[in-house]
């Protein structure tokens, strides 16, 4: 396979989504692209076979990931998704795997994940037929999961946390000038995206130290009984035990943090807001989609997450909502010494980006591409979990693989199955479904430019939906 070396440049990015830009020179070059993105050299993967041969096939050549100012930043240099592949990675992964994202783990956030759902839903019943920002209810939800999970309770700086989060989110998207040219460290403040992410992690950072100052005083207190069993406490523990290869401080703990809620709890929210929004577009799938949900589980108030599992359809849907928008639609990585590919030789430090996004859309491996179609994932044995089919991996593959997917499932699924059978949805103000902005906006996931405005009319009861 030839590979074609394009002219396009940094400037080619400017204002424009990158994972777009790169699907549409890739349609005219080919599935192999050699870019110069300002001073990074960088080859684009646009094929399921070439995608193989970088994430498992020849790994070991791809396993380093580059830096990227934002993640640098609000991670505090620490972060175990940029972090070079070695004994420091390998023991952060596994205190994900093993101790923060394990099944087990995410089984005991059940009551969590219950009770803020079924505080959303009474929110939604109160809205009295006007409009509502779903979007923004999602996100609230999500963070609020996450913020109970990671520190055992809202905290009180919860809607200024959330904020800034959201915030970081926005600064942090797309290709920025200082990642494009590394050398010219000045041009992170020339454009004022460094200067407005580090005002952001100074407060956040103040947030966190108040957080973890008080666990430890909670550790301290003998005179009560407390359950120590939240994330800062399980790292807490880690921290006490020193039984890791490094020295394990708060630094570390903050930046754990810091991912949960970029890459845990913004996939979960992004996710479900596309899938609604995709449902609402789309009004056969979901009038078909709240039709095996009611019927599995109508007369029941309580819905029970092990009984989702059976929702053939509405897993149909997540799958189908995340080849379409995939949190992150373009992963990279960078070679490590000279390699080869399809017998082209990379030079060392090389940036290699695989479009996730392009992927899932290319005609060649999906029929109607472009088209939100539920049904193609009915009887098929595609899927993203394991990572071995590369026209869909939306959580990326091999030794890199996303740890989270268990836990952005649970709040997925849940959050969706009671969304739809509580409630009817339409859009407002008379707009016809095709009209609907499916625009996306760049950021660390990528979002829906404009948030989804919705009217939800209760189905079961008209009355305010009472706690279980």
């Amino acid at each position: 396979m030839a590979v074609t070396s394009s002219r396009e440049s940094a400037p080619a990015f400017s204002n424009k989504l990158p994972h777009r830009v790169l699907k549409d020179l890739a349609d005219k070059y080919g599935p192999v692209m050699r870019l110069q993105l300002g001073e990074v050299p960088a080859l684009v993967i646009s094929s399921p076979e070439l995608a193989k041969d970088v994430l498992i096939t020849h790994d070991s050549a791809y396993k380093q990931r580059p830096n990227f100012l934002a993640v640098d930043i609000m991670t505090y240099n620490s972060s175990v998704v940029s972090a070079p592949y070695c004994d420091y990675w390998r023991q952060m992964r596994k205190i994900y795997v093993m101790e923060l994202l394990s099944a087990k783990r995410v089984q005991s956030f059940r009551t969590i994940r219950e009770e803020e759902v079924e505080s959303l839903l009474e929110s939604l019943s109160l809205s009295g037929g006007l409009p509502i920002n779903l979007s923004e209810k999602i996100f609230s939800l999500s963070q609020t999961i996450t913020s109970r999970a990671a520190f055992g309770k809202k905290i009180k700086h919860q809607k200024e946390f959330t904020s800034l989060l959201y915030e970081a989110h926005k600064v942090a998207g797309g290709f920025d000038l200082i990642d494009l040219f590394p050398s010219l460290c000045f041009l992170g403040f020339l454009t004022g995206r460094k200067t407005a992410l580090l005002k952001v992690h100074e407060r956040v950072d103040a947030i966190l130290d108040d957080i973890m100052n008080d666990h430890i005083v909670e550790r301290g207190d003998t005179s009560a009984c407390k359950r120590n069993d939240d994330t800062v406490h399980v790292l807490l523990n880690l921290q006490e035990a020193g039984e890791l290869e490094f020295d394990f401080r708060s630094k570390h703990i903050k930046a754990i943090i810091m991912e949960l809620f970029f890459a845990g709890s913004d996939t979960s929210a992004t996710a479900i807001e596309w899938a609604m929004s995709e449902l609402l577009k789309n009004p056969k799938a979901m009038e078909k989609v709240q039709a095996e949900i009611r019927r599995a589980f109508e007369g029941r108030r309580k819905i029970d997450e092990i009984d989702i599992q059976k929702l053939d359809y509405l897993k149909a849907v997540v799958k189908e909502t995340f080849r379409l928008h995939p949190p992150v639609p373009l992963t990279a990585r960078k070679s490590w010494g000279k390699c080869e590919i399809q017998g082209y030789e990379i030079t060392n430090d090389t940036r290699v980006y695989i479009n996730i996004w392009g992927l899932a859309r290319d005609p060649n491996y999906w029929i109607d591409a472009n088209c939100f179609h539920p049904e193609r994932f009915l009887g098929s044995s595609v899927d993203f979990i394991k990572g071995n089919n590369f026209e869909f991996v939306p959580f990326g593959a091999g030794r890199r693989v996303c740890p989270g997917i268990t836990y952005a499932l649970a709040n997925i699924q849940l959050t969706l199955c009671r969304l739809l059978y509580h409630f009817n949805w339409k859009l407002p103000n008379g707009m016809k479904p095709e009209e609907l902005d499916m625009l996306e906006s760049p950021g660390l996931t990528c979002k829906k430019k404009v948030g989804l405005t919705v009217i939800a009319t209760p189905w079961t009861l008209p009355d305010p939906i009472q706690r279980q």
